[in-house]
């Protein structure tokens, strides 16, 4: 009895353990900013700010460096944007209102992403574009997001040779436009694309570094602002492309 209990905590202690659990949510980060541009005359319009920011436990492993990065953001947004863009609004006389909101996409023992939708209406006109952060639990840094190369694991988290970066950063970056070129081509949605809209201007306009997110997954969803590449009509161009079938072309 005593070996078989031995052998069972040996056999426990072999199995590596999980990161952690999904990160628990904590109430957002978040301020509705109104700026009357005329105190005395509601008609003369005004400015409207608002924002929602995760805010997660920061108990949890891998935690603390996400609720900086978004401490930094509430603070620029409270200090900075918001008072700014009022300001030009105000002397514009147009009355707007900017709201940021998100959806987190990807929570598990390795990674939390969020997927930011920026939302502007001004004049009856509303104009939308995204956003979406990655983050190691890992290798979290609170002062910037998991860039691509890190994510394909061709470019180490600490790395400074700005050189390497710039190489590395390319390498993905074409790697992935062609693929996501493929998926225009197949165009299993059904998607109008422009009919001027080539692989050139998908070149020339998309930001493979900037514009992904992850799914439950894991995997990185690239994604066309609307409006890029067919009618805004069509919202947000996703392309979903799994990890691995990148892993294998590099």
């Amino acid at each position: 009895m005593k070996r078989l209990t031995l052998l069972l905590l040996v056999l426990i202690l072999s199995v590596p353990a999980a990161l952690a659990d999904p990160i628990p949510l904590l109430e957002d980060y978040t301020q509705d900013y109104i700026l009357q541009y005329d105190e005395n005359d509601p008609s003369a319009g005004q400015y409207e700010y608002i924002y929602h920011y995760p805010h997660v436990d920061e108990t949890a492993p891998g935690a603390a460096p996400i609720n900086k990065f978004y401490e930094d953001k509430d603070s620029d947004s409270r200090n900075f944007s918001m008072l700014i863009n009022g300001d030009y609004y105000k002397e514009s006389r147009i009355s707007v209102k900017t709201e940021i909101t998100y959806t987190i996409t990807c929570n598990n023992d390795d990674f939390f992403s969020v997927l930011f939708e920026i939302k502007d209406t001004a004049e009856g006109n509303e104009a939308l574009s995204y956003v979406g952060n990655v983050f190691s639990r890992e290798e979290g840094k609170a002062d910037s997001t998991y860039t691509l190369p890190q994510l394909l694991k061709i470019l180490s988290y600490t790395e400074d040779d700005e050189w390497l970066q710039q190489r590395q950063t390319a390498k993905a970056e074409t790697l992935v436009r062609s693929m996501i070129w493929e998926q225009i081509l197949e165009n299993k949605d059904g998607v109008e694309y422009y009919d001027d809209f080539d692989e050139a201007q998908l070149e020339e306009n998309y930001n493979p570094e900037e514009d992904f997110y992850l799914n439950e997954d894991g995997d990185p969803v690239f994604f066309l602002q609307p409006g890029m590449a067919a009618d805004e009509s069509f919202g947000l161009l996703r392309y979903t492309i799994p990890l691995d079938d990148i892993l294998d072309e590099l």
